[in-house]
């Protein structure tokens, strides 16, 4: 049960910060980035959810494992995929070009 307050406090902080981050950069209308990190927040939505719906497993036998819980976690990992690449794409195009010599 320790773990699994521990884990769901990680879990809020981080989707927390996200959605700070999220707000900086709408402040500073870098639209790419803010879409980057609401949808890294999005990614961690649907284990909060689980881990204040249902208790942890007893077992770490792999027999026990719900499909909904892997095909939820693919999700989250595709959408946490596609927030990472437009983090990149917006770090680089933000990034400042350099003067060029007359």
């Amino acid at each position: 049960m320790q773990g699994r307050g521990c884990t769901l406090i990680v879990n809020l902080v981080f989707a927390f910060g996200f959605l700070l981050a999220t707000g900086f950069y709408l402040w500073r209308q870098s639209y790419i980035q803010a879409a980057g990190f609401l949808l890294l927040s999005i990614a961690n939505l649907p284990e909060l959810y689980r881990m204040l719906r249902e208790p942890p497993p007893i077992t770490a036998d792999p027999s026990d494992v719900d499909p909904d819980e892997v095909q939820t976690n693919r999700i989250s990992t595709m959408i946490a995929i596609v927030a990472l690449a437009l983090l990149g794409i917006g770090w680089v195009t933000s990034a400042p070009v350099p003067p060029t010599a007359p």
